[in-house]
């Protein structure tokens, strides 16, 4: 993988190699989408507009916040009610009616044993919607999940299922549109060939990032993340000066595809990058097990997404990602730069039709300050603590720092200096620092607690907090510290533990130990997402400890809601109920209608804070006393009555 004395840019030699493996990539990008067209031949139809082109919004596999997109977003051009017709014959095997998430959603197995799914639905067809209607009143709920037997409910090719809508947490209206394997594993409808779709646009590169992944790597002469914008030449990428690195070295990439006629940044599902003609990493993602679709959070740079909303494809793989789409070398993806060596690296994107863009750039193994305006964003990556310090003029440079940690003191040179700043590394699984002093400044102390192992269960208790992390907590060993703060002027108390820039793989149970005292019966857990927003998580009071569980790090506080919810009449007739409710803090936990009694369906879209009827018997008119029950999470209730004449 090395070159030596290779300079310039872009010789002859590697240009053909880098030719030959855009075509090579092409090419098995076309043999995988022939595999499913072969597998699958004229089995499945188009679930909407069947043979007219249509319009993706979103595509599968696509980097979401905590996971990948599992299916198809076909544009609805903006309204709901459009038919949604069977992909293939089979019978209803899984029904659910959901607040958030997917709404009302279908699931229909098929004779081949995979299984389509259509969600965010306006309304099931007759028999289904009376199937659900009937089962939602025998329980007295609007949500639900059904399970119908085989040949309760069934369809053949192109019959009407449902309407496209807006339910649970879509966004804007359009189908999500699934199709998974014998094994309930999505996989990528486009590799089908559906001729409703059309695709001769290759992918788009926004911008790579660099990582140095050893304490003694280097990029630019420093430790960190560095940012580096592209440019195109002769229809490829490229970054136009040469890159100066050392040591262990990853690739990340800001990149995003659009399919013909609209402008929508999809999901890139097959990269591969080469060093020197040498693919040492391949990404295909053709297929999304649920099992692992939280592990994105490290398929992409989460504290960089956490920090800018950015959402950057790693091209190496973590520790604790157990993701199945990739291939790789011996070093998970990461590559090594020599001193006084050259690298050609090459990047070849393709979508799920084969077009392909690449990227080509050259990396100079050398280990000094170069001046860049590339951004270099330092997040406290992993077990690496990065310290800095100004360099006045009488300053020597080889002024050490003290790390006092395990009640010894060590001293550090800088690891190295650039301008005017020194910069220290520390690597915690060395010690976790009590505190750290550089020159005659103040020292720095930390609030660190414990070292938490990887895939091990342990309790870590304190002062303010008690933490229990279960084996599958964590994705990688944890530095854990802790923070608690009390707002005098607020009278709020912040429970900080580690960073949110730290993902976490499920969940670990706090208790928290508050200082203040508060109304247990309205006071419960809210993370703090800024000043002014808060996220409620609940939790439940033992011996005036707060006890809860989330998978998020941050702040977290303990807020009181003793305020009902609200309930705005829009509509009461002998046809028609309808209602706006909304809660201040806690969020809507239940609502139920009742008329004489007897329990009235009512379905509700949290986007609007909309709650509407749906009779039972539409021929029977609403009639009697009507009694509307709304309660938060906190248990507050608001009840509404009225007399229907």
């Amino acid at each position: 993988m090395k070159i030596k004395g290779l300079k310039g840019r872009f010789p002859i030699i590697i240009f053909m190699v880098i030719v030959f493996m855009t075509n090579f990539a092409t090419m098995l990008d076309a043999q995988e989408m022939s595999a499913y067209k072969t597998k699958y031949a004229n089995y499945y139809i188009f679930p909407i507009r069947t043979n007219q082109q249509n319009f993706l919004s979103g595509t599968m596999g696509e980097l979401r916040t905590n996971h990948f997109h599992g299916g198809l977003d076909i544009k609805t051009s903006g309204i709901t009610g459009l038919p949604v017709y069977a992909t293939a014959e089979g019978y209803v095997s899984r029904i659910k009616v959901s607040t958030w998430g997917y709404g009302n959603c279908l699931y229909i197995t098929h004779p081949n044993g995979t299984t389509s799914v259509y969600a965010h639905l306006k309304e099931f067809s007759g028999e289904v919607a009376d199937y659900v209607r009937n089962a939602q009143y025998a329980k007295q709920t609007f949500e639900i999940e059904l399970f119908p037997k085989k040949g309760e409910l069934s369809f053949n090719q192109g019959d009407i299922v449902a309407k496209s809508g807006n339910s649970g947490s879509s966004m804007g209206p359009h189908l999500h549109f699934e199709i998974r394997d014998e094994n309930q594993v999505p996989f990528n409808p486009l590799l089908i060939g559906f001729k409703e779709i059309k695709d001769t646009t290759p992918p788009s590169l926004i911008k790579i990032a660099l990582v140095t992944l050893d304490k003694n790597a280097r990029i630019n002469g420093q430790y960190g993340r560095f940012e580096y914008s592209v440019e195109k030449f002769n229809g490829n990428y490229v970054i136009p000066e040469d890159v100066s690195a050392f040591g262990k070295i990853g690739l990340q990439l800001l990149c995003f595809d659009r399919l013909d006629g609209a402008n929508n940044k999809n999901g890139v599902p097959f990269i591969d990058l080469s060093i020197n003609g040498d693919t040492i990493y391949s990404q295909k993602l053709d297929r999304v097990p649920f099992a692992h679709n939280r592990h994105i959070l490290l398929h992409c740079d989460f504290a960089t997404q956490m920090a800018t909303r950015k959402k950057f494809n790693k091209l190496y793989v973590e520790d604790g990602n157990s993701l199945r789409f990739n291939d790789h070398n011996d070093m998970k993806g990461a590559f090594w730069v020599e001193m006084d060596s050259s690298y050609q690296a090459n990047v070849v994107l393709k979508d799920a039709y084969g077009n392909a863009s690449s990227l080509k750039f050259h990396i100079v193994g050398e280990n000094k300050f170069v001046s860049s305006k590339n951004k270099a964003y330092h997040p406290s990556p992993n077990n690496i603590l990065m310290l800095t310090d100004d360099i006045n003029k009488t300053d020597s440079t080889d002024d050490k720092a003290a790390v006092f940690t395990q009640r010894k003191k060590v001293e550090i040179l800088p690891a190295y200096v650039n301008n005017n700043e020194s910069v220290y590394l520390w690597d915690l699984r060395y010690g976790m620092p009590d505190s750290i002093k550089i020159k005659n400044n103040e020292a720095m102390k930390f609030n660190f607690q414990a070292q938490v192992p990887y895939k091990q269960e342990m309790k870590v208790y304190g002062q303010n907090f008690d933490i229990h992390f279960f084996k599958k907590t964590l994705f990688d060993t944890l530095y854990l510290h802790t923070e608690y703060r009390y707002d005098s002027l607020k009278k709020k108390e912040t429970f900080k533990i580690n960073d949110k820039y730290t993902p976490l793989k499920s969940n670990m149970e706090i208790t928290l130990k508050p200082q203040k005292e508060y109304n247990q019966e309205k006071a419960a857990a809210y993370k703090v997402k800024n000043s002014k927003r808060h996220s409620y998580i609940g939790g439940y009071w033992k011996n005036d400890q707060l006890n809860f569980k989330t998978r998020e790090f941050g702040e977290i506080t303990i807020l009181e809601d003793s305020l009902a919810p609200t309930i705005k009449a829009l509509r009461i007739n002998s046809k028609d109920l309808r209602f706006v409710i909304k809660d201040d803090l806690s969020g809507i936990k239940s609502f139920n209608a009742y008329i004489d009694d007897e329990w009235v369906l009512m379905n509700y879209d949290y986007k609007r804070a909309l709650i509407w009827s749906e009779k039972l018997d539409p021929k029977k008119p609403f009639k009697g006393e009507l009694i509307l029950k709304v309660s938060d999470f906190n248990n507050n209730e608001k009840i509404f009555k009225q007399t229907i004449q």
